[in-house]
């Protein structure tokens, strides 16, 4: 893992890495073109195929958005960011976005 990251786990390991945590695991949720009441959405990004294909295989890969080292470089090999993200990739579709976002904002304001 690069320099910069380390230093933001040691110097902020709550709120701010928590939240950088949920927006990578909303945009892999968002990748799958599927919103939460199972209705197809419209991806739109550069990558689309590339991510969509990854996001596809997350229900049993839950790593497999962030394993692409072109895009998260070695992220997916921090056990810290990787629990955390599939912690809150498990929230996003087993709760809802609105359920996980606000415990995330509970839990940084402890």
């Amino acid at each position: 893992m690069s320099q910069p990251l380390d230093g933001c786990w040691t110097q902020s390991p709550g709120g701010e890495v928590r939240r950088s945590i949920a927006a990578i695991a909303s945009r892999a949720r968002y990748a799958e073109g599927i919103e939460e009441h199972g209705r197809p959405i419209q991806v739109v990004d550069r990558m689309r195929d590339q991510l969509m294909a990854r996001a596809r295989r997350q229900r049993l890969e839950p790593t497999a958005f962030v394993a692409d080292r072109g895009v998260f470089a070695d992220l997916v090999d921090d056990e810290r960011f990787a629990s955390g993200y599939v912690a809150t990739l498990a929230s996003l579709h087993q709760k809802g976005a609105q359920r996980t976002v606000e415990g995330i904002v509970r839990a940084t304001r402890t």
